[in-house]
This record gives C-alpha cells, sequence and structure tokens, in this order.
C-alpha cells in the first residue's frame, strides 16, 4: 500500500501521545488541575489531527497545523515554563498531533486536488 510508512509513522507518534498522556495522568489530581485548559486543547488538536487523517482531509489537517501553532505561540507569551514537567508533556501530545496532520497532508493533499 502506498501509504503504509505513513501509517507506521502515525503508530508512532500515537505510542509517543500515549507515553505523555500517561505520564500527565499518573501525577496527583491536584497537580493535573493546574492544566485542565492545556490539556483540553492538547486533547482538541489531537482529535483534529486523527479527524483530518480519518477522513483523509489535507484541509483539516492544515487547520490542526495552524490551531497547534497558534497554541504554542500563545504558551510562549505566557510563559509557560518549560521545567514544569506537566505543561512539557501536554506540549509534546500538540507537537506529536501535528506531526499526525502533517502526515495526513502529505497522504491526502495530492488526493483531495484530484
Amino acid at each position: 500500500h502506498k501509504h503504509a510508512i505513513y501509517y507506521v509513522l502515525v503508530i508512532k507518534s500515537l505510542e509517543k501521545i500515549a507515553d505523555h498522556a500517561l505520564i500527565f495522568l499518573k501525577q496527583s489530581p491536584a497537580a493535573r488541575e493546574k492544566l485542565v485548559k492545556q490539556g483540553k486543547i492538547a486533547i482538541a488538536a489531537y482529535n483534529q489531527a486523527m479527524q483530518s487523517l480519518f477522513k483523509k482531509n489535507a484541509l483539516l489537517a492544515e487547520k490542526t497545523i495552524e490551531f497547534v501553532q497558534e497554541q504554542r505561540l500563545q504558551a510562549d507569551r505566557n510563559e509557560v515554563d518549560r521545567n514544569d514537567f506537566l505543561a512539557y508533556n501536554l506540549l509534546r501530545i500538540l507537537d506529536y498531533s501535528t506531526d499526525i496532520a502533517e502526515m495526513a497532508i502529505d497522504m491526502y493533499c495530492h488526493e483531495n486536488k484530484a
């Protein structure tokens, strides 16, 4: 199948997302409570990236990447502490969601234009 390598890369990104989510969930509820908003943003980015992949929608994938870039800029503006282990894990989920969206673009961009 022409997209096999992309699926392997998506699976690797999913595995990394799961690792970071598990680390986050193993923390105390009080620690997680500080980052509820950021957690919802990470989940939204992940969901949108997966939808772009499942729906074979390169435009949705591009919107996902733009969304993540905006969130990263916002985190930089708010000076999210890069040394905060929980915040770091959520930022990594955003990054891996971007990777998935980029794979969707690579796989389906040409198909959507045909």
